[in-house]
This record gives structure tokens, sequence and C-alpha cells, in this order.
């Protein structure tokens, strides 16, 4: 048997709830920069799901250019919410709010209906989303501060009741490919007082189906690490994740519902 050992959580400068929302304080000069980011004209804040610093660290070699960008910013890493699991932590990004504040509370909770909702995908529409999270997102403020605020992914993303959750206010643009969806990000920033938020799930994705510690996730990485590279303007750049990855053997995995009782109590 294997011992999976779950990293331990490195020095950070804040939370991930601060990023978005600091980034808008760079560009307002308001006294929403929890960071303390330096003033800028407008700005970018990439999202790679699931890429840690742990896992950032541990392929370095594979990801030279992110390397290079996390050397020269001195940063310490930014600490996720909890749980940490992509729902929860996109809202946090997408609100400047923890999950206790936003009502984005897990992959999957039980609602009042007493039936299991995902908060990710199981939304019915919009409204009932924003029923969960009714507060203003970072981009509805921003709008309100007269910044124009974007959002770049892959089109499935468009019409989503967790967008709409987490990240409404902003104007959506889906590109599929990863080059041209960050030069879509590039081409935004270059407009002053912008704000644009550019997600990546692919690695979330790779790691899902091939594991953090295969030739697939490791392929994926090194191609958001090209696109990225593309990314260069008179703009402020952030880059985070919302979570880590670690792989758990198969002798290693519990799955609560085949405990006997676990699931009554």
């Amino acid at each position: 048997m294997t011992l999976t050992m779950l990293p331990r959580a490195p020095k950070d400068v804040g939370r991930l709830s601060d990023v978005l929302i600091s980034a808008l304080g760079a560009i307002t000069g308001g006294e929403a920069n929890r960071l303390k980011l330096q003033r800028v004209k407008s700005a970018v804040v990439v999202l790679i799901d699931g890429l840690g610093l742990v896992n950032l660290q541990q392929n370095s070699g594979h990801a030279r250019n992110l390397t290079r960008m996390l050397e020269a910013s001195g940063s310490q890493g930014i600490r996720s919410g909890f749980p940490s699991t992509t729902a929860v932590s996109l809202a946090s990004l997408g609100t400047g709010l923890r999950a206790g504040e936003h009502g984005i509370l897990g992959y999957q909770v039980l609602d009042a209906a007493d039936k299991p909702k995902n908060m990710l995908t199981g939304w019915e529409n919009d409204e009932e989303a924003r029923s969960w999270q009714p507060n203003e997102t970072v981009f509805e403020l921003a709008v309100k501060a007269g910044v124009v605020a974007h959002m770049v992914a892959s089109p499935e993303y468009a019409a989503t009741g967790f967008t709409a959750a987490s990240m409404s206010g902003a104007k959506f643009s889906g590109v599929a490919d990863l080059n041209d969806r960050v030069l879509a990000a590039q081409a935004i920033a270059k407009t002053n007082g912008t704000i644009c938020y550019l997600y990546f799930a692919e690695l979330d994705q790779a790691a899902h189906r091939f594991g953090v510690d295969s030739k697939q996730w490791r392929e994926t990485l090194e191609a958001i690490d090209s696109a990225i590279a593309l990314l260069r303007g008179d703009f402020g750049v952030l880059v985070t994740a919302d979570h880590g990855i670690v792989d758990v053997e198969v002798s290693g995995q519990i799955y609560l519902e085949d405990i006997p009782g676990f699931s009554d109590a």
C-alpha cells in the first residue's frame, strides 16, 4: 500500500477571495485592493483550474514560463478556501467572499427540498443559482465603478447557472483554442479601464481523467504554459488556481456511501 501525504499549507500572501477584488482595486484605486497590488490601467486575472503551488513546483520543467513568473513575483502563494473544490473556490474568486458568505458550500449539498444539489452543474436556471448566491459579484462592482468586465473561457461555460452565480456582470467570450483564448484576453486588456478573467479548465480535466502524475497532464500543463507566454502588454497580470491535485491510490480511497449506516447518520 502506498501512503499519500497531503502537502502542508505553505506560507501565503492572502486568500483566493482577495485576488479578483484586489485586481479591481488596483485599477480603481479603491479600498478593495486587499493584496495591496500596484496601480494598473487594466488587468487580466488568469485561473488555471487544478494547478496548486506544489503541483507547479514539482513540475517546473514543464511550466518554464509560469515558473519564471512565480520566481519574479516573489509570491508565496494564495490560500484556497474550504472546502477547496472548484465550485467553492471560483465563487470566492468571483464574489470576494468566503463560502459561508456567498452560499456555494461545496461540490454537492443537500438543499431544503431534501435532494442533493450539485453546486457546479446542477442549476436549473440562472435565477435558482442567484438565489443561492445573491451577493454582488466583483464584476458587478466593477461595472458600478466604471470598469468594463470580461470573462474569456471555453464556450461551454457561456450560459451556465454557476457562471451567473459567480461571474455575473462580465461580458463572456467563448474561445476553445488555448492560444486564441490568451490572445483574446490580451486584446481586451489593451483597453484601459478593463478587467478580464481568463479561465483554463483543461488541466483539471486532465487530472481527473488521467491523474496528475501522467503524460497527458504534463502535456496539458506545457500547452497552457506556452499559451500564457503570449500574454504581454501594458497591463497587470495575476495567475492563480482554485486548488491543487493529489493522486490517491485506489487502495487509499474511501467512499462514505460504502460505510454501513454512515449516510443515515
